[in-house]
């Protein structure tokens, strides 16, 4: 059963997850030698396996179904949000956290 406190949780931890990636990258790149390309494919290989059982156990399988007309929507969506992080990610190690979050917003 869902309650609005629970959404409400769900929320304030993706907005954590979301705010603190920067950072992150930031350490890593301090800490080992590693490319943007580099952390967005660690990000994806453990991503897509919690955010899927995540998914199936709260929406069942179902939720992982789409419409044949909306693949290629879903696939170019996909594509350019690898693209953004990949252009975040470079952007953090050239310029700063602060500097590339700033333009990302703008």
């Amino acid at each position: 059963m869902e309650t609005p406190n629970r959404g409400l949780w769900f929320i304030v931890l993706t907005a954590i997850l979301w705010g603190t990636i920067g950072l992150t990258a930031q350490a890593l790149y301090n800490v080992v030698p590693i490319s943007a390309l580099g952390i967005i494919f660690y990000r994806l290989v453990i991503a897509i396996p919690v955010l899927g059982l995540a998914l199936v156990s709260l929406r069942g399988r179902r939720a992982l179904t789409f419409r044949k007309a909306d693949l290629g929507a879903v696939f170019l969506m996909g594509v350019a949000f690898a693209l953004f992080q990949l252009g975040y990610f470079a952007a953090v190690a050239r310029i700063g956290v602060a500097a590339a979050t700033l333009i990302t917003i703008c």
